[in-house]
């Protein structure tokens, strides 16, 4: 009798770890998620033109409001044009923008599939421009200011119930020991629902400051730096996180990474720049 007792019990718990096991692939099969890792150069960075181009075409996909934050103002959502002499600004893009000067831009855009049976989850879009101090600190170095911006937006059609976001990344890799890692932003990580989040660094020095700042608007999320993915320092590296609680509709991130090289820059080949998005049915 024991016996039997005790061959049923490992039955059932077979069938237990069989339907959990089911249960967990049926939720892995609903989750989507692609990566883009781009070598800055040159030759991939957009030019002035095509950066308005973009201004404008991501205006109209997501909103006045967002395309503002693409890179730092002023920008004219309707032109497309913006500054190359970063000034103080207003408004919801980067503001209290000093003495920088606007160098390049890089932008990834890519579509994120998955689910059974599979189908569109997120529409993504992103740019990251650097800038550069109009002055030397007092040890002879360029002080750079790289912001960064991503966009997502879930699917919704007629014939499906919307998607959601669950995970975005936006990381800068600094490969070249020549150049330090001074500041990020955001520094800390903030649980935010339907709030602005300021993100921005100022550095002074001769006196002068130096700085790009602005807000950002989180539906719902925690945002903040990624866990291991602030590297300050020679060849060091910031990943900014926005874990969106599976949110609906459209989520943005801004955040700034802020470097010093003794030389000035006369190329970005040695970074690496990688967005990372996840999606769910």
């Amino acid at each position: 009798m024991i016996k039997t007792i005790a061959g049923s019990a490992t039955i059932l718990g077979v069938a237990g770890s069989a339907q959990a096991a089911s249960s967990e692939k049926a939720s892995e099969k609903k989750v989507g998620a692609k990566s883009k890792t781009t070598r800055l150069s040159d030759e991939n960075a957009l030019s002035r033109s095509e950066v308005e181009d973009e201004i404008q075409r991501l205006a109209q996909k997501y909103g006045e409001e967002s395309a503002k934050g693409i890179v730092a103002g002023p920008v004219d959502t309707q032109s497309g044009a913006f500054g190359d002499d970063v000034m103080t600004t207003s408004g919801s893009g980067p503001s209290n923008t000093q003495n920088l000067n606007y160098l390049k831009s890089w932008n990834q855009d890519y579509k994120v599939r998955g689910g059974t049976p599979e189908r569109l989850l997120l529409t993504t879009d992103h740019f990251l421009s650097v800038y550069k101090s109009n002055e030397k600190d007092d040890q002879g170095r360029y002080h750079y200011f790289y912001w960064h911006w991503s966009q997502t937006e879930t699917n919704s059609d007629y014939w499906h119930d919307e998607t959601h976001l669950k995970f975005m990344r936006n990381k800068l890799n600094i490969r070249s020991t020549d150049e330090e890692v001074t500041d990020v932003s955001p520094s800390s990580t903030s649980d935010l629902n339907g709030r602005q989040k300021s993100v921005g660094v100022t550095v002074g020095y001769g006196g002068a400051e130096f700085g790009i700042s602005g807000e950002v608007y989180v539906k719902d999320a925690t945002f903040g730096p990624e866990t291991g993915g602030v590297d300050k320092g020679p060849a060091g590296e910031f990943s900014a996180t926005l874990d969106a609680n599976g949110t609906q509709g459209r989520q943005s991130l801004n955040a700034t990474t802020v470097t010093r090289q003794a030389r000035d820059r006369s190329g970005f080949y040695d970074c690496k720049w990688t967005t990372y998005c996840e999606g769910r049915q």
